[in-house]
This record gives C-alpha cells, sequence and structure tokens, in this order.
C-alpha cells in the first residue's frame, strides 16, 4: 500500500507578497507557481479589503451609477469595478464593448 503524503497549506498571504512583488498579472503568476487564480483572488479580497472601495465592500457588487445624458438624451452609466477601475460612457451602443472589456478584466 502506497502511502499519502499530504501537501503543506498554501500560505496566501506570503503568494499574495510574491505576486505583488513580481509585476505579472495574476492568472501569468498563478500559472507559472502551479496556484488556481480564483483561488489567490479570493485570498486577495479577504486579506486585502482596503483594496476594494468602501461600497464595494459592504454589498460585493460594483457600482453604476447615472453620469449624464448625452446630446440625443440617452442616459450613460458608469462602472466601478471592485478592482478601482472605472467604465464610463456606457450605453446600449457601447455595451457590447464593455461586456468584452468586462471579460478581460476577469
Amino acid at each position: 500500500m502506497e502511502k499519502q503524503t499530504r501537501t503543506p497549506p498554501i500560505d496566501w498571504r506570503v503568494e499574495l507578497k510574491a505576486w505583488r512583488e513580481s509585476g505579472l498579472p495574476l492568472s501569468q503568476f498563478c500559472r507559472e507557481q502551479g496556484l488556481v487564480a480564483h483561488q489567490l483572488s479570493y485570498y486577495k479580497r479577504k486579506y486585502e479589503p482596503q483594496a476594494l472601495s468602501p461600497d464595494a465592500q459592504s454589498t460585493g457588487f460594483s457600482q453604476v451609477s447615472v453620469l449624464s445624458t448625452n446630446a440625443i438624451g440617452a442616459e450613460c452609466l458608469s462602472l466601478r469595478l471592485a478592482s478601482g477601475h472605472t467604465i464610463e460612457g456606457i450605453s446600449t451602443q457601447t455595451l457590447p464593448l464593455v461586456s468584452a472589456l468586462m471579460c478581460t478584466l476577469q
């Protein structure tokens, strides 16, 4: 019977520090280190809540607000992500682009 070995638990704070110091995108860092990107993202949110806006901390959702009305009377929306990025000028015409951008940012 083969003896099973257990891998030591991952110290996510150490991994987060290493990721920050690497300057690599999170997904690339995780691939190179053999980590699961969504797990590192989870611990990033857990251990670094100050990186999130106060609104995102309390609700867990991104904030959407009406910025203005454009020249033809259509409302323009702004989307503030938990990462601090803001996408402005969202309208029905730009929605497919925003959707593609959101997929890229995740």
